[in-house]
């Protein structure tokens, strides 16, 4: 008559496959975390856009800083808030702006970035090669 319990050899053919499972997996799971990092940074940055335009229409001018798209209200703290898994940088004159989003804190590195017209661009890449782009 055999014990109701499991050998120690099945439990370790178990955890085993557990493992393999979890290590095949972890990639993809860390890839699939800053790929939505990256699309909020992306919906932040066309915001910036949105807020450019309008910034325009009522003065004539692109902004030249995030603080002076605050200062009337066209975008919230987020954007100027440091410790987020990005930073964000905006340059423009009167018909011309350059908004940036770089990765910080990540094993991920590089930056995304917008102009005047819409056009994003950059990519982000980790130690492995790695690429995400918009």
């Amino acid at each position: 008559m055999r014990d109701s319990g499991h050998s120690l050899l099945e439990v370790i053919v178990v955890v085993s496959i557990i493992g393999v499972v979890a290590a095949a997996a972890a990639p993809q799971y860390t890839r699939t975390v800053e790929n939505a990092k990256a699309d909020q940074a992306i919906e932040t940055l066309r915001s910036l856009w949105g807020a450019q335009r309008i910034y325009r229409l009522e003065n004539g001018a692109f902004a030249d800083s995030l603080k002076a798209l605050y200062a009337v209200g066209l975008i919230d703290r987020i954007a100027l808030k440091p410790g987020g898994p990005f930073t964000y940088e905006l340059t423009g004159s009167n018909d011309a702006f350059l908004a940036e989003a770089e990765r910080t804190g990540s094993q991920w590195n590089g930056s995304f970035t917008i102009d005047e017209e819409g056009t994003l661009g950059g990519w982000l890449q980790n130690a492995g090669g790695e690429r995400v782009t918009p």
